[in-house]
């Protein structure tokens, strides 16, 4: 079934018509892959505009580039967008394999790019497309969480989120959340309690997960600062202590 010409215009325009050239398909997407900024929209571009249906693994091909490059977060939520149109052309789309891998690859493109709101909008629109939970998608989402001050309460009620969907949360998730954690600041409490329910649910620490919770045990710099200064002002005490006990044992002397 190919898209209506309504929809294939609203496809089109979601980036600039102009950059479209007529090359083919399979070279487009090598280097919609491994191009640079817009590589992505414009093999798409092309591809629509030779009078060719796009798939699943086409818009999946488009946003993996921007993920694999820096700072093309908005192209590859264009992109998202462009799938989105084709997803409701045809009912059953949105349970392909490659349609949740797209939107999993965008979720991370917007982590890389330091993106956090953007990042948990995918995974609404994700839900609202009946798009079948990830594990990965929600673990990108997670670890955007870090970014933007850092939302560790947002980040450790989406590893619960993507438990009620279906997505089992794995080591790469909880060292997701023990790096919003660390990058909070004073959650070395919080990060311990996360490794006795890692045990419980029988998900195995890794390298990344030790590393993630000394690091969440490190005081925050409030909290450096403010026990330098009790260390100082208790150094101080104890040399007027000192000193006045010296003095004191002078004056027996005497």
């Amino acid at each position: 079934l190919a898209l209506s010409s309504k929809s294939t215009a609203a496809l089109i325009s979601a980036h600039d018509s102009d950059s479209c050239a007529a090359s083919g398909a399979s070279s487009s997407s090598s280097s919609a892959a491994a191009g640079g900024a817009g590589a992505g929209l414009s093999m798409l571009q092309q591809h629509l505009a030779r009078g060719l249906e796009p798939d699943g693994h086409l818009f999946l091909i488009a946003i993996s580039g921007c993920t694999r490059a820096g700072d093309r977060w908005r192209e590859a939520m264009q992109i998202v967008g462009m799938m989105e149109v084709w997803l409701k052309q045809r009912k059953g789309r949105s349970q392909l394999d490659e349609v949740g891998k797209a939107f999993a690859a965008c979720v991370s493109a917007c982590d890389h790019s330091k993106q956090r709101d953007p990042a948990l909008s995918l995974l609404s629109r994700m839900e609202s497309l009946g798009v079948p939970a990830r594990t990965e998608a929600y673990n990108a989402a997670i670890s955007a969480c870090r970014h933007a001050g850092g939302d560790p309460q947002m980040a450790r009620s989406l590893l619960a989120r993507m438990a009620r969907r279906g997505a089992e949360p794995d080591v790469q998730s909880y060292n997701a959340l023990l790096a919003v954690y660390t990058s909070t600041g004073g959650m070395g409490a919080d990060a311990l309690k996360l490794l006795d329910e890692m045990r419980r649910k029988h998900v195995d620490p890794n390298a990344i997960t030790y590393l993630g919770l000394l690091t969440a045990c490190r005081p925050t710099h409030a909290q450096s600062k403010a026990l330098r200064k009790a260390a100082l002002e208790r150094r101080k005490a104890g040399a007027a202590a000192s000193a006045s006990s010296l003095m004191a044992g002078s004056s027996l002397a005497g």
